[in-house]
């Protein structure tokens, strides 16, 4: 946890509050606290465990808090009985030049001890820094024998800052010769974004807005399609159930999806270049952070509306969830590569616009006969299949459906009985063209597949952070 003068406008009682709660904070949960303080009382100067001080960008000590008072006195800086050591500091700090370059010596002689912190012990990218800015100034010209002669990553670092100085070395240094190390492994980059993106997301997709809401559609669609009779009169109620479900929850993940990345653009571009974590990882933890949110309302919404509607059987209760779950998140993945790939909020919302309504227009249930022009659209559209699987699984493992007295469908005009019901072929052909349960399954699948997949290239190569 990293915060900019914490105690900053609070009185010296508010302030040794803050700072024990964020001492025992951090003792209780294993976390480690960096605090940046402005002229700090004694006590809260005692509670901190590390200190470093900075004078003029260079480091003038680190170390423990209790020992900064002997690195000043091996200087031959002592300290006063009952003088506070943070005002004694700050004031040596701010002293002469002279005092400051003894400060800082006594520092550089510290970081050659073993005992001191490896990462922080002085190697060769100070020496560099020392050299150049001693014989060239800020923006100096490396020969060929010093480049060579430290770490490929501070190699790497100094070329990319310095990129202004690269005609002066020789072609023998090459990209290949430097590389660059993430700071943690993909599984903890992945973890952390995971929980982060789990946390960010939850009362937004979870906030109490949305859970009225959606039992308030769960309820109000049980009672507006309550106990449908299995007969053919009502089989375009049952159809508009599915199609309802499919939609609604399509455009609520889509939209849901869209607006998620524009918020976080700035901060995300802000991390990568400082190389705080993988692109990938970043990606897939908010693919994985956010699947669970994604299928939660969705969820309830069938628990509620679907045994209202009819319950028949547990196994196409679950089938029918999974189907109406799949196509939520392959719309929560459209609506992700859109976000990703549009600047703008509004043209953003526009080309979802025109998506969502093409995809209803064609799915199936508001228009039958297609021109054949046009039949083509209807692949394009991810309700179309949903829809279709959905009637599959309700019309071939629920119970039957009964032809009416006058049915539309020519098989039950062909054998006419009360107890004669309609196959789910004849209820699929008056639809137009489709698709077997698998094959409908494997381009939803598809679609999820390529959609992330082309979210993932445009944030990568596309609107990557310049």
């Amino acid at each position: 946890m990293l915060l900019d003068e914490p105690t900053s406008g609070l009185d010296s009682y508010a302030a040794h509050s803050l700072m024990s709660t964020l001492k025992k904070y951090a003792a209780s949960e294993g976390k480690t606290i960096v605090v940046t303080l402005h002229q700090p009382s004694s006590q809260i100067f005692h509670l901190c465990d590390k200190l470093l001080l900075l004078s003029a960008g260079q480091t003038a000590y680190f170390g423990d808090t209790s020992r900064v008072v002997d690195f000043f006195s091996s200087i031959g800086l002592n300290i006063m009985p009952h003088y506070n050591p943070a005002d004694f500091i700050l004031e040596q700090i701010k002293g002469s030049s002279d005092m400051r370059d003894k400060i800082i010596a006594a520092a550089k002689e510290e970081r050659k001890n073993k005992d001191y912190p490896t990462e922080l012990q002085l190697n060769d990218c100070i020496f560099i820094q020392d050299k150049l800015e001693g014989a060239h100034g800020p923006y100096p010209h490396l020969d060929q024998d010093t480049l060579n002669s430290v770490e490929p990553d501070v190699r790497k670092l100094w070329l990319d800052t310095h990129s202004h100085a690269s005609s002066s070395v020789s072609s023998d240094t090459h990209d290949s010769d430097c590389y660059f190390s993430w700071p943690t492994s993909f599984w903890t980059q992945f973890k952390v974004l995971s929980q982060r993106n789990f946390q960010e997301a939850r009362p937004r997709m979870l906030s109490k807005l949305n859970w009225v809401q959606t039992i308030g559609l769960g309820i109000m669609a049980g009672l507006l399609w309550f106990q449908l009779e299995r007969r053919e009169e009502a089989l375009h109620d049952i159809q508009g159930w599915m199609f309802f479900s499919t939609t609604y929850w399509m455009l609520f993940a889509h939209f849901g999806a869209l607006s998620s990345f524009p918020p976080e653009r700035e901060v995300i571009n802000k991390e990568r270049q400082s190389g705080a974590y993988r692109l990938s990882a970043y990606y897939l933890a908010k693919m994985i952070g956010e699947l669970p949110l994604t299928m939660t309302l969705p969820a309830i919404y069938h628990l509620i509306s679907y045994p209202m509607l009819g319950f028949h059987s547990p196994e196409v209760f679950f089938m029918l969830l999974c189907f109406l779950l799949l196509n939520t998140v392959v719309a929560q993945s459209v609506g992700f590569f859109i976000g990703a790939a549009c600047m703008d909020m509004q043209v953003s919302i526009t080309i979802s616009a025109l998506y969502t309504l093409a995809t209803q227009l064609f799915g199936g249930y508001f228009a039958t006969n297609v021109p054949y022009w046009l039949t083509w659209m209807r692949y394009l559209s991810m309700v179309h299949y949903a829809y279709q699987n959905m009637q599959i699984i309700e019309f071939s493992k629920g119970e039957k459906i009964l032809c009416a007295q006058q049915s539309k469908f020519e098989i039950c005009n062909k054998h006419p009985s009360q107890t004669q019901d309609i196959p789910i072929t004849a209820i699929l052909d008056a639809q137009g063209p489709h698709l077997p349960l698998w094959a409908n399954t494997l381009v939803l699948l598809a679609f999820l597949v390529i959609f992330r997949f082309l979210g993932y290239i445009v944030l990568r190569y596309i609107r990557s952070p310049k």
